[in-house]
């Protein structure tokens, strides 16, 4: 069934408070999971939608190998609500968007997409401007974080962090922003203590104030919380999903985008100089704040069956803190393609 117009509008609204850009430490070469060669492509371009910022930083070698679109369509958008209804009205056919995203949409509309691969794990970084004494997640206890996005996947992660630790989260006091800028405005001039943002926001504030610095990597904290908890765990901020009727007319199609996009991330993650200088073309983050943050940025190529393990277990986390986090249930195996479809 089609949305209506009030649902379409109802999701449109709740959508920034579960956007963010995503990046984190990651190692040089990304995980990747070859998906299975494709013997022939669709006649029109596949038209790709992505977020412009750290989302889209991937696809540079797409963008590199096809400057002039011939194979593949970009349209980046800085509106986080923009993405969505592409989808619904079909007029896209791959979308780079969060993960909690993914499944408040599929739980809207199950027949509208699938996710094929997660494309960037971690996102968050607890910075201070030098003058705290915070070195692990026991210190954070009476501090106050200035934070972009309540009821969003970053104080999600803070929560899972500090109830691993047995921490009560109302023992830190978060000051929430309308917008990841405004946290980086109040870092750099000296008016918060702590700020959790993503890259390439973490970047920028350093340009504005060199003693800024990273105290706790999120990522590496969420690995170990889940450790703790005994449950799967990565920190799944980015993935890429297709509609589900895109899929099933082209399913060599997508087995083509996933191979081009795991080449076009291997060239992102070995090629700082070259990828940053797409990026700025791009206009995605000036050329000079990429070459700062890629090395920095979780752009990863997850697929298959490990894909649908980690992102249930990511899900799973948000659910139980708020099952509107991820559209009020956990999908099921059928949101996921996982190569094996026939």
């Amino acid at each position: 069934k089609l949305f209506t117009t009030k649902k379409l509008l109802t999701l449109i609204l709740i959508i920034p408070a579960l956007i963010l850009s995503a990046c984190t430490v990651a190692p040089a070469q990304p995980e990747t999971q070859p998906p299975t060669q494709p013997t022939d492509a669709p006649a029109q371009p596949v038209r790709i939608a992505a977020l412009k910022g750290p989302t889209a930083m991937g696809l540079a070698g797409i963008v590199k190998d096809d400057p002039n679109g011939e194979r593949y369509t970009l349209n980046l958008s800085a509106a986080p609500d923009a993405i969505p209804p592409l989808l619904v009205k079909g007029e896209v056919d791959i979308a780079c968007i969060p993960g909690n995203l993914a499944a408040v949409l599929y739980n809207r509309q199950p027949e509208l997409l699938q996710m094929i691969v997660i494309n960037t794990v971690g996102v968050l970084y607890l910075t201070d401007n030098g003058g705290t004494s915070v070195k692990k997640v026991e210190d954070l206890k009476g501090k106050t974080i200035v934070l972009a996005g309540k009821g969003a996947t970053p104080e999600y992660a803070l929560n899972y962090i500090l109830d691993a630790n047995e921490i009560n989260p109302a023992a830190v006091k978060l000051d929430f922003k309308s917008e990841h800028a405004e946290a980086v405005a109040a870092l750099a001039q000296g008016k918060a203590d702590l700020a959790l943002m993503p890259q390439p926001f973490v970047t920028v504030a350093q340009t504005k104030n060199p003693s800024i610095r990273v105290v706790i990597d999120m990522n590496e904290a969420w690995e170990e919380a889940a450790s703790l908890k005994g449950e799967p765990g990565r920190l799944v901020m980015g993935v890429a999903v297709a509609r589900r009727a895109f899929i099933e007319e082209n399913p060599a199609a997508v087995r083509q985008f996933l191979a081009d996009y795991a080449a076009s991330q291997q060239f992102v993650t070995t090629d700082t100089a070259g990828a940053a200088a797409v990026i700025g073309e791009m206009d995605i983050v000036p050329q000079p704040v990429a070459i700062k943050a890629l090395p920095y940025c979780g752009i990863s190529n997850i697929a298959g069956a490990e894909m649908q393990t980690i992102m249930d277990g990511f899900l799973a986390a948000l659910f139980a803190q708020n099952p509107k986090a991820v559209g009020g249930a956990l999908p099921p195996a059928d949101f996921y393609f996982t190569g094996n479809e026939s």
